[in-house]
């Protein structure tokens, strides 16, 4: 009799992008004063940068993809919040 162990792997990232809640919070200010191109070269240049360290780190281009997914979602969460906190105060939206 054969005792077969059954392994499992798992990717483990050490600081998820969505906790990195003072990461999120500069780049949705910083997004919310930018419109059009501008907007879109910052997003492209900050998204640039993480995955180039993610990469540099060993992550996988599959756990990067999805860390950049949860954190352009994390990102667009934190504007709406802004603006709606922006309302409320009375604040420029």
């Amino acid at each position: 009799m054969t005792n077969l162990i059954e392994t499992k792997s798992a990717a483990i990232v050490a600081f998820p992008l969505t906790r990195r809640i003072g990461k999120i919070r500069a780049v949705a200010t910083t997004l919310a004063g930018k419109n059009g191109s501008a907007a879109e070269a910052y997003w492209k240049q900050t998204v640039a940068t993480i995955a180039n360290q993610m990469d540099r780190n060993g992550v996988n281009q599959d756990d990067i993809r999805r860390e950049l997914r949860e954190f352009f979602y994390a990102v667009q969460r934190e504007m709406v919040r802004m603006a709606g906190e922006n309302r409320e105060t009375g604040g420029a939206a």
